[in-house]
């Protein structure tokens, strides 16, 4: 369905059991009373900006604007096989006045399209998020760029993966968070994170939470750019963070790889401001350079729950270059 020309106080509601496509083909739609585009039932859901279109779709009032799959959530947990993929050769805007911009109850899918993202809250939320060949700028003013968590007893979903992209997020809170992995890999990828409004900002609390990237699950770097200044922990992992190529710039006013696992394979990593540049039980590094520069501790490990077995620093390669005002 190819929609062109102005909507204001609608909806764009497709209510299938099966695969649709919308097209958006220079148009400027206002929601009001309900979210300006809907998705129901099961089936692959596509929104695609028109080439050379310039396309822009907000919530102006009440609770957001969403593209939304909402299958019941029995659906869900039995790992209903709903998609939702905004496409094309277009540019487009997506604003949430109030709140979120993009509700996904699946997986959500950016690919090739020039995209902006706004919102007042959280911008972007879907069980599993995957954006590739996109430019894509997200600006979330009181919540996080990216939420991706799993629904009921799914075990595998949670994921964010970047590959091949130009990804720019600026946050309030907690920039990307994922339940299970945030993945960037592509050589052409770049990712550039601001959150809490970086480490040089003079306000902090402890009520918030101003990570860069935050998974519970494991944070995989392999190709690409990625430069994170927040003003809490650049990357907080509750398990294995893994820098295998590309290049990590970090800046925080606290831990900026704070995993308990981290292994560095290769690439650079560069620390450039913190207190404690690497925190955790295990470093292990085969290849690659890290430079470290921080206020109170270079690299600190410790145990967990007192079994000091598993508490090491491993190096068989690379090169590693610690400035610190404490320990190193």
């Amino acid at each position: 369905y190819r929609f062109v020309g102005t909507l204001s106080c609608g909806s764009i509601v497709a209510e299938a059991d099966g695969n649709v496509r919308i097209i958006l083909d220079g148009v400027r739609l206002t929601g009001k009373d309900g979210a300006p585009i809907r998705f129901y039932n099961k089936g692959q859901k596509v929104v695609t900006f028109a080439e050379e279109k310039e396309n822009i779709v907000f919530y102006e009032l009440s609770n957001g604007m969403y593209l939304a799959l909402t299958a019941p959530r029995a659906e869900i947990t039995e790992g209903a096989e709903s998609e939702l993929t905004l496409n094309g050769k277009g540019t487009g805007e997506i604003n949430g006045k109030k709140e979120r911009a993009i509700v996904c109850r699946s997986t959500l899918k950016i690919k090739t399209v020039e995209l902006e993202i706004r919102s007042k809250t959280d911008a972007v939320t879907a069980m599993n998020v995957v954006i590739k060949n996109t430019s894509l700028v997200i600006d979330s003013t009181a919540g996080s760029a990216i939420i991706a968590e799993r629904y009921g007893f799914l075990t595998k979903e949670g994921y964010v993966v970047i590959s091949d992209s130009d990804v720019r997020a600026v946050s309030a809170f907690d920039a990307i968070s994922a339940t299970d992995l945030v993945y960037v890999t592509g050589s052409d990828s770049f990712l550039s994170i601001c959150s809490g409004n970086g480490s040089s900002s003079v306000l902090y609390d402890e009520i918030y939470s101003r990570k860069g990237i935050v998974s519970d699950g494991c944070v995989c770097i392999e190709e690409g750019g990625v430069y994170i200044d927040s003003l809490d922990d650049s990357i907080k992992c509750s398990g294995e963070t893994l820098l295998s190529g590309g290049f990590l710039t970090a800046s925080t006013k606290k831990t900026a790889v704070n995993s308990v696992l981290t292994e560095i394979k290769g690439g650079r990593t560069e620390i450039a401001r913190s207190s404690v540049g690497i925190k955790g039980c295990r470093l292990s590094l085969s290849d690659g350079s890290v430079k470290i520069t921080s206020n109170e501790n270079g690299i600190n490990l410790s145990a967990i729950n007192g079994n000091d077995s598993v508490c090491a620093l491993v190096m068989k390669g690379g090169y590693v270059d610690v400035s610190t005002c404490g320990t190193c």
